[in-house]
């Protein structure tokens, strides 16, 4: 007997900016979890309200079963972001997922110590790097520059090189993201959690639709 095919879902990703595109391959992982195969792809938008974003993808054309709209919460409460970006899908009338880290995305980053010291260059490094506990992280106001210290003191360079690491800032964050281990510490983050809750719910609602009609 032929083994039935596993369903697709497509989706598209509006993000803050392109360093953030690595989020594709974790959304993919969090579909694939809930039990569909997931196609998806970025829309670079301007700095507008999330609403003007969305219309502004939608006109762009494109054929998509879930639209994940990322956005920082930018404080340690993101209901107010959260609220933000699903009244923006509802008013435009279409089904999605907010992504909302707290208190920025690289929040998700600071979970993986032997990820940083591997984009670093030195996985057997043992210097402190000064991360805070998992129950800290999403309290933790600038983890942006949490994770570019880390990640000075995980290289341990001097002199000149020391000023590469400002330089290689964004491409070593751009490389943490795309080893982010869905199934990892990240996963005991509430704002993780919620992502993924949410993102199983949405697959779900899709292949519930399509058994209906």
């Amino acid at each position: 007997m032929r083994r039935a095919a596993t369903p697709a879902v497509s989706f598209m990703m509006l993000r803050e900016g392109t360093s953030d595109d690595g989020l594709l391959r974790v959304i993919e992982d969090v579909i694939v979890q809930a039990g569909a195969d997931a196609t998806g792809f970025t829309a670079i938008t301007k700095s507008l309200p999330v609403e003007h974003k969305i219309r502004d993808a939608l006109a762009d054309g494109g054929t998509f079963d879930l639209l994940f709209v990322h956005r920082d919460s930018d404080s340690p409460d993101p209901d107010d972001r959260l609220r933000e970006v699903r009244d923006a899908l509802d008013r435009c009338g279409v089904r999605g997922v907010a992504i909302v880290p707290v208190q920025m995305t690289e929040a998700w980053l600071l979970t993986s110590e032997s990820d940083i010291r591997q984009v670093c260059g030195r996985p057997s490094g043992r210097e402190p790097l000064g991360l805070p506990s998992l129950r800290n992280i999403e309290s933790t106001r600038n983890p942006k520059d949490v994770l570019r210290d880390a990640m000075r003191t995980a290289s341990n360079n001097t002199g000149r090189r020391r000023q590469n690491d400002n330089r290689e800032f964004g491409r070593r964050r751009r490389l943490l993201l795309e080893r982010l281990d869905v199934d990892g510490r990240v996963r005991e983050l509430p704002s993780f959690q919620r992502f993924v809750s949410d993102t199983e719910k949405a697959v779900q609602e899709v292949l519930s639709n399509r058994t209906a009609s």
